[in-house]
């Protein structure tokens, strides 16, 4: 996924914003997050890109109003499949949940978190 995003940014010449969103019932901090997500920008050799993360309620609604408030010509999506019964009680995937509401193209793609991401937790 990610180089293919490289390669749209080549093409276009143009800047990331990599975005997580921290539910507010997270007890993970912010800079947590950050950390991370410079592991894997810098893991990952990108470039002309900024991190950001903001607390929303809602992930997908926090993802559409970022991409807003950007005016984000597109939102890349990495996703990682739910289980059974979380995908039964949280009603199914995120893109489902935006795909109507981002007024946007979305790539999309999935991926094992654990071995994708290769991005430590901080234990405190």
């Amino acid at each position: 996924m990610i180089s293919i995003i490289k390669k749209i940014q080549s093409l276009f010449e143009s800047h990331i914003n990599i975005l997580k969103i921290n539910p507010h019932e997270n007890n993970q901090n912010d800079s947590e997050h950050l950390d991370n997500l410079r592991t894997l920008a810098l893991k990952n050799g990108l470039q002309d890109y900024e991190l950001n993360v903001t607390r929303h309620p809602n992930e997908e609604y926090g993802i559409i109003e970022f991409a807003s408030q950007k005016n984000a010509d597109l939102i890349a999506l990495g996703l990682h499949e739910k289980s059974g019964i979380r995908r039964l009680i949280s009603g199914g995937l995120l893109i489902d949940e935006i795909y109507d509401h981002a007024f946007r193209p979305i790539l999309t793609y999935y991926f094992d978190i654990k071995k994708d991401m290769n991005v430590k937790k901080h234990v405190p």
